[in-house]
């Protein structure tokens, strides 16, 4: 559990709304501010979602432009 900046964490870290920094890859085509992003099919990455996603795939919405194979980027957790 994160209790501070200075603390380590243990485990992995959970964001359930809010601006996060998130793995991304453009397996699912270029990311682009304002996409739909689910979970790709590399391990710890998400991509942009393809046409309309099913529901409970989208983990948030691209609030960066992603100009490289893969990154990171800023994404936008939202309440479902």
């Amino acid at each position: 559990m994160r209790h501070g900046a200075d603390q380590p964490t243990e485990g992995p870290e959970l964001a359930l709304a809010g601006r996060v920094p998130v793995k991304v890859t453009n397996e699912g085509g270029p990311i682009r501010i304002g996409d739909l992003l689910v979970a790709s099919p590399t391990l710890g990455r998400a991509m942009r979602a393809q046409g309309s996603p099913m529901p409970g795939t989208v983990i948030g919405k691209a609030m960066q432009n992603l100009d490289t194979a893969a990154g990171t980027i800023v994404m936008l957790v939202m309440l479902h």
